[in-house]
């Protein structure tokens, strides 16, 4: 048996965006945003899942929308590469999606409260040891939430989460589990299948019940997906290597400078200075202009 893997966009909207598996959706978000609680009830899905039209979106961010009963929007991504500038989006896309409820002569209240839940397969707080967090705006000292907070946004970082299936005792653990196992096992374990909708979110992940089309363009992203983890690898190496030689470079760069005010405070003039250094009078100029600037 073989799993579509749920990090590539095309297989999670498949799997939590699919229109007769809100079941699936819905005991997700419980689990990731209210710790197993039943607090989401009833949701609509808007724009599911519909492979022709995801077919001419190769490149873009597909994420799962969700209109509650009571109007409350929550919008889902799955972030596979850490792409420049990617904070920024995120807020920019919840704030934009807040802002675009309303339409010419609309009074403000209209406006419905935004959550972006975003998951990403990196690490993207580095220093905030938290698998799931959410933000929200708040006084800074008092800590008191903002009046009208309509736009939240909470985040899963997948590789803070290290429990195995075997180990997850939890909702959410469980559902991590599935989102970062499912596209490398051969059957469903027992404890995962416990749970009624992760039981049927495999289900609609098995590879074999996919259409000959889905399975070609399911195949065809996770490729795309692939190549970009590895060019994000390669940059990242290339950005270590010119760190490691900007740093040499300064502290050849901090020796030399302190050897040539050692030298003067002994009282060689520049010419003498640049005999014993071996450089030019131009590149003392330089070495000394360059500590100044700093």
């Amino acid at each position: 048996m073989r799993f579509i893997d749920p990090r590539t966009d095309f297989a999670f909207k498949k799997i939590f965006g699919s229109s007769g598996h809100e079941d699936v959706l819905r005991s997700f978000l419980n689990a990731m945003l209210y710790q197993g609680r039943n607090e989401i009830q009833e949701l609509t899905l808007q724009d599911p899942y519909n492979l022709p039209r995801l077919k001419g979106l190769k490149d873009s961010y597909l994420d799962v929308r969700i209109k509650q009963k009571d109007g409350r929007w929550i919008l889902i991504e799955m972030q596979v590469v850490n792409v420049p500038w990617l904070e920024k989006r995120i807020l920019y896309n919840a704030a934009k999606h807040c802002s675009n409820q309303l339409v010419r002569g609309d009074d403000y209240d209209v406006l419905a409260p935004v959550l972006l839940l975003t998951l990403t397969d990196f690490i993207m707080f580095k220093d905030w040891p938290k698998i799931i967090s959410r933000y929200s705006l708040f006084e800074r000292d008092l800590m008191v939430e903002y009046p009208g907070n309509d736009v939240q946004l909470a985040f899963v970082e997948l590789p803070k989460f290290t429990k195995t299936h075997d180990k997850a005792t939890k909702l959410w653990e469980k559902w991590l589990c599935f989102v970062k196992e499912a596209g490398s096992l051969q059957m469903i374990p027992a404890s995962l299948a416990q749970v009624p909708q992760i039981q049927e979110a495999f289900d609609i992940a098995n590879y074999a019940a996919l259409s000959s089309e889905e399975a070609e363009v399911l195949d065809n992203k996770a490729l795309w997906w692939n190549d970009q983890r590895r060019l994000h690898k390669l940059y990242e190496r290339q950005q270590q290597s010119y760190e490691q030689v900007k740093t040499e470079r300064d502290q050849a760069n901090e020796a030399l400078y302190h050897t040539a005010i050692t030298l003067q405070q002994s009282g060689f003039d520049d010419a003498r200075i640049c005999q014993t250094m071996k450089i030019s009078k131009q590149q003392l100029q330089q070495i000394l202009a360059t500590h100044i600037k700093k």
